[in-house]
């Protein structure tokens, strides 16, 4: 199936990026999610809303510092202790962490969200609020916590900031690696890569 235009401009955008990169790790991460999204969206049933985020999960190591390591859909259960009730126990149980990230010192958790709408955030937002909540005991490091996000559109991002600080930083940490002009924000995607460095030690 053809890429649907958004795609495109995403590969598009990402092969411009690969050809004007002077870091290594910067032009293998556009290089492998340009060819990612080509390949997967050609694949990809109508509709099918895993293309950008596969994509991007295959691509995601290369923007990871040597020495950190790198898990994908890591069990909530590893994170916290798991409360009693059975109803609650069932629901958590079941959730994954889209990325893990561990160090010396930290564990990185980082849910990942294409876009950068309420909905996307708060989402981020209870699914981290219950590690914080659960997590008495269970990790052997610090466990921080993170939304990893692309296109911001015309959100106010700002304002979805302000609301995390509001509800006790459920959210450690807020990436957004685009600018709303659907370009990748170079100077978003370096820090990102320095900051989890300081983070997990």
């Amino acid at each position: 199936m053809p890429a649907s235009d958004y795609i495109n401009r995403y590969i598009d955008e990402a092969k411009i990026e690969s050809q004007h990169a002077k870091e290594s790790w910067l032009k293998n991460f556009f290089k492998s999610f340009s060819d990612e999204l080509s390949t997967r969206s050609e694949r990809a049933a109508p509709g099918d809303k895993y293309v950008i985020t596969s994509s991007f999960s295959t691509a995601l190591p290369n923007l990871i510092p040597n020495g950190l390591l790198l898990n994908k859909e890591s069990s909530v259960k590893n994170y916290i202790d798991m409360p009693k009730e059975k109803a609650l126990r069932d629901l958590l149980i079941r959730k994954r962490i889209d990325f893990s990230i561990d160090g010396k010192e930290k564990t990185l958790l980082i849910e990942f969200k294409t876009n950068v709408q309420f909905n996307d955030l708060a989402a981020a937002m209870v699914e981290m609020s219950a590690i914080k909540s659960f997590a008495a005991r269970k990790p052997d490091k610090e466990v921080r916590t993170a939304s990893l996000h692309l296109f911001p559109y015309r959100t106010n991002v700002d304002g979805l900031r302000l609301l995390n600080v509001a509800l006790g930083n459920p959210l450690d940490h807020i990436w957004v690696l685009c600018t709303p002009e659907l370009k990748y924000d170079i100077d978003a995607i370096k820090s990102f890569r320095k900051e989890v460095c300081k983070i997990v030690g």
